[in-house]
């Protein structure tokens, strides 16, 4: 699936949950929003982003917060407006923020409970490899983070360069690999769910089995019902073969 690419312009012309979101094709919107404007009003806000907890060390280096003067800004922005009020979709109030520092990589992963995201350049540069879902790669066991030294796994990736105002949309699942490529890189990840793609990924359901099976009061995402009956249909067989999977580093 090749990476669309189309600006703020061209965003009318779409549908774009049914044209993109529901089709979990990813895509980069060029000059998504008056950034000037935004970084403004990062600036004046970023002492009340109140945090609700963070990771400090590299290459982690984010936050989540909330904050209604800039969630009042985005969600009102005509795209995620319509994403916002799709009946099929499920946001989170709480957006995530990122600071880097050139030359910082996050490697290939996934991100976990079946979460689209909608991710802001604010500031800076970034550099993204994408990587389908259903691609062959190992990951920690029991984690979201492929394992190092596979063959070519850079070569298969859709590559796209993010500036300052551009808006990307990871659907749920995809791997991603990130490199900042100039200092005080600044990022918002908008999340939400899409309720009616009822597909959960094979492991990704298999993994939250095995959890909600050994952690008292387990809860997968946001406590959606459609993935919880889709973890809770999961069998003894199957996560006996998971567990096996995980523990020999098999697919």
């Amino acid at each position: 699936m090749p990476l669309m690419i189309i600006t703020n312009s061209d965003i009318t012309k779409y549908n774009f949950y049914h044209a993109i979101v529901k089709k979990k094709q990813p895509v980069l919107i060029k000059n998504f929003l008056n950034n000037e404007e935004f970084q403004q009003l990062i600036a004046k806000n970023k002492t009340e982003m109140k945090a609700d907890y963070g990771r400090g060390a590299v290459p982690f280096l984010y936050l989540y917060f909330d904050n209604t003067l800039i969630r009042h800004y985005l969600f009102n922005l005509p795209l995620i407006k319509n994403l916002v009020t799709n009946k099929n979709t499920k946001f989170r109030k709480k957006m995530r923020f990122w600071q880097h520092k050139k030359g910082n990589v996050s490697h290939f992963h996934y991100d976990q409970r079946s979460t689209d995201l909608l991710n802001i350049c604010i500031t800076g540069s970034k550099k993204w490899l994408l990587l389908a879902p259903e691609t062959p790669l190992k990951c920690l066991p029991f984690y979201n983070i492929v394992l190092p030294l596979q063959k070519n796994i850079k070569a298969q990736a859709l590559e796209i360069t993010m500036q300052a105002g551009d808006m990307l949309y990871i659907p749920r699942n995809w791997f991603h690999r990130v490199e900042t490529l100039a200092d005080n890189t600044e990022n918002i990840n908008i999340i939400f769910n899409d309720l009616a793609d009822k597909y959960m990924q094979s492991r990704e359901q298999e993994l939250a089995a095995i959890k909600n099976l050994l952690i008292p009061n387990y809860i997968y995402g946001d406590n959606i019902a459609m993935l919880n009956e889709q973890i809770k249909a999961v069998s003894k067989k199957r996560i006996f073969k998971r567990l096996i999977k995980e523990l020999f580093l098999r697919l």
